[in-house]
C-alpha cells in the first residue's frame, strides 16, 4: 500500500499532466487524495517542492527504462532501433504511472512547467546527462569495433539523436495527424544509412 506522500505525488503527477501545474491547486489535490490541505504541507513545504518531487519520480521511471535498454548487450544499431521505435513508449511509461490514457495528457507541458517554476533544473539536466553518457559510451564502443566511423564525434551524435527523438515526440503532440510511426521508421533508416555504410 502506498504512503500518503506517494499518493500525493501520484495524484499531483496525474493532475499536472492533465490540468497543468498552474491549474492544479493544493485544495484539489487534497480532495483527490482524501486528506486536508495542511496534510500536504506536512510532506511538502510548497507546491514547487511537490512539483520537484513529481519530476524526480517521473525521471526515475524514465531513467530506469533507459538504463534497462543499455544494460542489454545490444549493438549500436539495435540500440538505436529500440530508441527510435520507443518514441511512443514514453506514453506507456506515463500511462503505467498514472493509468490516464495518453490522449489526455501532455508530458512536455509538465517539463516546461518544471523549467518555468523550479529554480533549479538539475533533475532534468542530470537525467539528460545520464542518457547522453550511456548513448555516447555505446557509440564509442561501436567505433572501437569499427562498426561506425571513428571520425564521428560521439557526444554530438548522442546529442543529435536525443534531440531528434525528443523533438519528434513533441511535434507529434501538436500534430496528431502526423504518422509518427512512419516518420520514425524513415528517420531510423536514414540514420542507419549514414552511420552503417
Amino acid at each position: 500500500m502506498k504512503t500518503t506522500q506517494e499518493r500525493i505525488i501520484d495524484e499531483a503527477l496525474k493532475s499536472f499532466l492533465i490540468r497543468g501545474y498552474e491549474n492544479t491547486s493544493l485544495n484539489y489535490l487534497a480532495n483527490q487524495v482524501n486528506i486536508t490541505k495542511p496534510a500536504i504541507y506536512y510532506y511538502f513545504q510548497n507546491k514547487q517542492e511537490l512539483l520537484s518531487a513529481v519530476l524526480d519520480y517521473l525521471l526515475k521511471a524514465i531513467d530506469q527504462k533507459y538504463s534497462d535498454l543499455f544494460e542489454q548487450n545490444l549493438t549500436l544499431e539495435a540500440t538505436l532501433k529500440e530508441l527510435f521505435f520507443s518514441v511512443r513508449r514514453v506514453d506507456r511509461i506515463f500511462h503505467g504511472l498514472t493509468k490516464v490514457p495518453p490522449s489526455n495528457f501532455n508530458y512536455h507541458r509538465l517539463f516546461f512547467d518544471c523549467i518555468k517554476y523550479l529554480s533549479s533544473n538539475s533533475l532534468i539536466n542530470d537525467s539528460y546527462e545520464r542518457h547522453k553518457k550511456l548513448l555516447t559510451e555505446k557509440i564509442i564502443l561501436a567505433q572501437e569495433k569499427k562498426q561506425i566511423s571513428s571520425e564521428i564525434d560521439p557526444e554530438i551524435l548522442a546529442f543529435n539523436i536525443i534531440a531528434t527523438l525528443e523533438g519528434t515526440y513533441l511535434v507529434s503532440l501538436y500534430l496528431p495527424s502526423l504518422d509518427v510511426d512512419l516518420i520514425v521508421k524513415k528517420m531510423f533508416r536514414t540514420l542507419k544509412q549514414i552511420l552503417f555504410r
